[in-house]
């Protein structure tokens, strides 16, 4: 979503445009392997219990390709057209200054810039700064020219926006002054650390464990070296601490926090792992050397080995209300089954038969799991309706496989309102949609797919 949307920006095209598209795109996606979607694993371990067959990895990949190219399809073409341009894009917005702050750093000897001018320097390292101060061999120069060049032990007061701020963190033989370390980049910051803003206001004497990065007083430009810098009442400074020190800070009357600045830390170190536990995962599952349920287990505790993610990190990952929900209503499938109320509801599926082919009645099963998917949860569906689509299917003497994948397909693509699936609450909020947008967009997209998915299962599989 962040992608997008600073795309969208930066095309002149509002998020709206590519919010609603991009949840949809994320439901197709789940649809081309066993683990795009939870509501995959599920179906296939009913359709293992309830058939004898569960899904393979790759089981219906091919019909997943041929819906997510007729829902790509639609989404460029009509899905765009209906869908609703609520944000207004930058571009298009009242220009505002950004928030600026005033720093220092120093040049360290092996950095690439030295020998550089200060304007090929700010080139090189691309980004915008104004520099406002140079102190060398404890001389203060003011506004030095842009032909000045850098030296090693060279320190410069710069001025520049909170972004400007992030790239300067990962270039290479820069430090930020006080408190200059070997390395000053966004990938030294322990997980447990932050950078927040705070703004200071009267009677801020406490000593805390942080590191001030910047400030910024006002409109006001101020050339005074931070170690030797004096904060009144209302300067904002922004520190690196641990969470821990944030929490004091906001529980001082004298300070407030305005927030966290916006970082994505990457243990990069860690990627050639992650990548080939996943790829192991994906691997011994689709060679069905494992079922899936154990290989992805046995590929969380390698990934927890090898300190790619922390214990905390991966707990704090687990979707409880979705551990909840499915402990609530799969003994309500059960409670259907047994108590006949799974019989009747296939009995109403199973009367249209009189007057329609068996491939209309797995349409019409679609669409029954559609609506309801977009009324309760895809897990919910997937649970109440599989064992009802083996008891039509055995009604008709049909492909009960073949309605197990309806199912699973439709559960999967609620189109219709905002609490239908996952992705749709998450852009529901930044795209400004109203309910009535889901219907509008989300609608015939679902009748269409409906028949596309319908005729692929008969002719892939049978009914």
């Amino acid at each position: 979503m962040p992608m997008i949307n600073d795309l969208a920006h930066e095309n002149g095209t509002s998020p709206s445009k590519l919010f609603l598209p991009l949840s949809y795109a994320s439901m197709f996606g789940g649809m081309l392997t066993l683990i795009g979607t939870s509501t995959n694993l599920i179906a296939s371990s009913l359709a293992a219990e309830y058939v004898g067959r569960s899904f393979s990895m790759f089981e219906f990949t091919h019909l997943g390709i041929v819906v997510f190219v007729v829902g790509s399809a639609y989404l460029l073409t009509v899905g765009y057209w209906l869908t609703p341009s609520h944000v207004t894009p930058r571009s298009e917005r009242e220009t505002t200054a950004k928030e600026e702050y005033l720093t220092e750093l120093v040049v360290r000897r092996d950095s690439p810039v030295v020998g550089l001018s200060i304007q090929d320097a700010l080139e090189e390292v691309d980004f915008e700064a104004e520099v406002t101060q140079l102190i060398r061999d404890e001389q203060y120069v003011s506004n030095p020219l842009p032909s000045t060049t850098v030296q090693s032990g060279d320190v410069y007061t710069v001025r520049l926006t909170d972004d400007a701020l992030q790239t300067l963190l990962e270039v290479d033989g820069v430090d930020l002054v006080p408190g200059v370390t070997a390395e000053t980049d966004l990938e030294t910051l322990a997980p447990e650390q932050t950078l927040v803003e705070i703004v200071l206001t009267a009677g801020f004497s406490d000593t805390y464990q942080a590191r001030v990065l910047a400030v910024r007083r006002g409109g006001q430009i101020t050339h005074e070296r931070l170690s030797e810098f004096t904060f009144r009442p209302g300067d904002a400074l922004l520190i690196e601490s641990e969470a821990e020190t944030v929490d004091r800070l906001a529980d001082n009357p004298n300070v407030i926090v305005a927030g966290d600045l916006a970082l994505q830390q990457f243990r990069r170190s860690k990627l050639p792992i992650a990548v080939g536990v996943v790829l192991g995962v994906v691997g011994l599952a689709a060679l069905d050397l494992f079922p899936i349920m154990v290989s992805a287990l046995a590929g969380v505790v390698v990934m927890l080995a090898a300190d790619v993610v922390k214990p905390a990190e991966a707990y704090e990952a687990i979707q409880w209300d979705i551990i909840f929900l499915l402990a609530g209503v799969i003994p309500l499938g059960s409670a259907m089954a047994e108590t006949g109320g799974a019989d009747v509801l296939g009995a109403l599926v199973v009367s249209s038969a009189d007057f329609l082919p068996a491939v209309a009645v797995l349409g019409l099963f679609y669409l029954l799991t559609a609506l309801m998917t977009n009324i309760v949860s895809n897990q919910a569906s997937v649970i109440l309706l599989v064992l009802v689509a083996v008891d039509v299917a055995s009604r008709l003497d049909a492909n009960a496989f073949a309605f197990v994948l309806a199912v699973t397909f439709a559960a999967s693509t609620a189109f219709m309102t905002p609490v239908g699936y996952q992705t749709n609450l998450f852009v529901y909020g930044p795209g400004k949609y109203q309910f009535s947008d889901f219907i509008r967009v989300g609608g015939p997209l679902q009748l269409l797919l409906a028949i596309v998915t319908t005729l692929g299962i008969v002719t892939f599989w049978g009914v």
